[in-house]
């Protein structure tokens, strides 16, 4: 199978995160979850077979898994109201945004403090 451009870019970003240390996984295109089962990776790099153009499915979607052993963190800030209150806490780092939905949602990405041992809490209210 030879991928069209836009998979080829989403493989090639792929690789790119791998080389990174971060683990990516090929997203659905219609649903907002892995193509694959992928518990057993929280801790476990994804096989290297998944990022070949062979073994890429049609996707132009990439997810990346986040959690102590990738040392990455999400803060997902979804609304209005969401945004004003995470800009209410103070002075946020410089850092990786991303955003969607015409700017409704945004992705803040974060590595994890040196040293830090402990999860932090999945949800804040």
């Amino acid at each position: 199978m030879t991928l069209t451009p836009e998979h080829a870019y989403a493989l090639k970003w792929a690789n790119i995160y791998r080389m990174r240390g971060l683990n990516p996984l090929p997203s659905r295109p219609d649903e907002k979850r892995p193509f694959e089962r992928y518990a057993h990776l929280w801790e476990t790099r994804a096989p290297d077979e998944w990022f070949t153009e062979s073994g890429w499915p049609e996707t132009t979607n990439v997810q990346i898994m986040c959690g102590l052993r990738w040392n990455l963190f999400v803060v997902d800030l979804d609304g209005r109201e969401a945004r004003e209150r995470w800009g209410g806490m103070g002075r946020c780092p410089r850092t990786w945004v991303v955003h969607r939905d015409g700017g409704e949602s945004y992705h803040y990405w974060f590595r994890y403090p040196a040293g830090h041992a402990r999860p932090f809490r999945k949800c804040f209210a």
